[in-house]
């Protein structure tokens, strides 16, 4: 997974990645459209696909649909509030079940102990 740190707070997280590119590391700046990574399938997922979450400063998840392909000249002009907003038919999805075929990659690759946590 890579994280990036925005303005104000805002933390972009893409997970589920291939290779990430050599550029990324701790701590350097980036233009905005540099490439991060390749998609990928890591950690427990049924194929190549991107995870994408934007985050507000207390850490809550925001809509994406309220910043993709737009810019923000200044922080007042970003969505914040109507992004933090979710439909109550919305639901948080909750792993209660790894296939054991998934586990035991995650184990070998230490993204999960024996005892599954």
């Amino acid at each position: 997974m890579v994280e990036l740190t925005h303005a104000e707070g805002l933390v972009t997280r893409y997970g589920h990645l291939g290779r990430i590119d050599a550029a990324i590391r701790p701590g350097v700046a980036l233009k905005a459209g540099a490439p991060l990574a390749r998609v990928g399938s890591s950690g427990v997922s049924s194929g190549p696909h991107l995870h994408f979450e934007i985050r507000d400063a207390d850490d809550r998840p925001l809509n994406p649909l309220f910043f993709l392909g737009r810019t923000f000249a200044e922080a007042d002009d970003l969505p914040i509030e109507p992004a933090g907003k979710v439909s109550p038919r919305v639901r948080l999805a909750y792993v209660s079940s790894i296939p054991d075929s998934k586990r035991e990659i995650m184990i070998r690759k230490g993204l999960l102990s024996e005892a599954g946590d």
